[in-house]
């Protein structure tokens, strides 16, 4: 195993580590109501989402159609991924208050999983359409590595359980309580899409677009964690941004 692959994190982990050194003393010092610890949360997502970007881990663009690639380093995407999972499993453990928001399971969840999936194709469809009118048969992006392949599914499932956490579970949840599960779904999508402006407009430069798919997106990954939890919407998105990444759309 060639460890040096894991080099491109660090000058990523030390661009977010300022935040999380005063998001750190924020949390002792002012100790947050749960709701504005949701917001912290969030904007430390969109840091950390957008340093990927500024380091190279990952690349988005709207050249001959709309595409994503992931790092090229498969220790990159494994190490990524699991640093979703703990990131998820210590605001699960540690933010009791917020815990009763998140929405894990529910319902018949073999319906769950395949609604999941059929909704990861309905992800991509219309940027596949898109791409197939813009790119004349070229593969939108590049070519991928197909021995990237794993490792790329496991950084989109776990890499996008932690989103999934924040908008499906904190802020779906806070909206179903006040909204009923309907307009919850809808309010998930809109607010997904919203913390994803910087990075249309300002991190990169495919603009509404990418505003109008992460709204689509976040839309459809709302009504799925509604319906059947977090499991569901999680593969929907994963799988989603994994279509795209792998080059396959």
């Amino acid at each position: 195993m060639d460890l040096s692959q894991l080099y491109p994190l660090l000058p990523y982990f030390l661009r977010v580590s300022p935040a999380l050194v005063f998001a750190g003393l924020f949390w002792f010092i002012i100790k947050p109501e749960p709701k504005l610890r949701i917001l912290i949360y969030i904007l430390l997502f969109v840091l950390f989402r957008d340093a990927m970007t500024g380091t190279g881990l990952w690349s988005l663009g709207s050249d001959g159609g709309f595409w994503i690639r992931l790092s090229n380093s498969s220790l990159v995407l494994v190490a990524l991924g699991f640093t979703s999972l703990v990131l998820v499993f210590t605001l699960w453990k540690f933010d009791i208050e917020n815990r009763k928001l998140v929405l894990w399971f529910k319902g018949n969840q073999v319906l769950g999983v395949l609604f999941g999936l059929l909704s990861a194709v309905a992800i991509v469809l219309p940027v596949w359409i898109l791409n197939r009118s813009l790119s004349g048969g070229k593969i939108s992006g590049g070519e991928v590595d197909t021995s990237l392949l794993l490792p790329m599914l496991w950084f989109s499932l776990a890499g996008n359980l932690y989103e999934e956490f924040l908008f499906r579970g904190y802020i779906r949840g806070i909206a179903e309580e006040k909204f009923g599960w309907v307009r919850a779904s809808f309010i998930s999508g809109i607010s997904f899409a919203f913390f994803h402006i910087f990075l249309a407009s300002t991190v990169t430069s495919i603009g509404f677009p990418l505003l109008v798919f992460t709204l689509w997106e976040g839309t459809i990954c709302g009504f799925l964690a509604s319906k059947w939890g977090l499991l569901s919407s999680t593969i929907a998105h994963g799988f989603g941004i994994w279509i795209l990444a792998s080059g396959f759309v």
